[in-house]
């Protein structure tokens, strides 16, 4: 074919770091104000096994008063503050439950799931992210 599509032409868009921290602080924003974070004291699995997860997502279903916790409707991004291959193994069989490293948090990951949930950890690492953003406008 002489004048054939050609695959050259790069679409990728970036935008400025500014514009994402924004963002995500809109996207956890809106999510703070439907209370559909959920903090956790720490999160720690003994086995590393599936059923934990289960069982810690359907005792935050009970106790949270958070019926979709988990469930169809109601996926649960969970947000580790290191790399975590224990938990990021245990969940992977879950289809509503994804695991995110803190530092690998945008406003996509966070609007895609209903709930985030995290532990206490990861609280001064979000506040370190948005420091810059509170800096400027003072």
């Amino acid at each position: 074919m002489t004048f054939g599509p050609r695959s050259d032409r790069n679409w990728t868009l970036k935008l400025p770091e500014k514009m994402r921290r924004k963002a995500l602080l809109v996207a956890l924003s809106g999510k703070a104000r439907d209370q559909e974070i959920v903090i956790i004291d720490a999160l720690h699995l003994d086995e590393g096994k599936t059923r934990e997860v289960v069982r810690i997502v359907e005792n935050l279903r009970h106790h949270a008063a958070l019926p979709a916790l988990g469930k169809t409707g109601g996926k649960v991004l969970v947000i580790t503050p290191e790399k975590d291959d224990v938990l990021k193994r245990a969940s992977r069989n879950l289809p509503n439950v994804a695991t995110l490293i803190a530092q690998n948090l945008n406003a996509y990951e966070a609007i895609r799931y209903k709930y985030v949930m995290m532990p206490k950890d990861v609280i001064p690492m979000l506040e370190k992210t948005f420091a810059n953003m509170v800096k400027s406008k003072a």
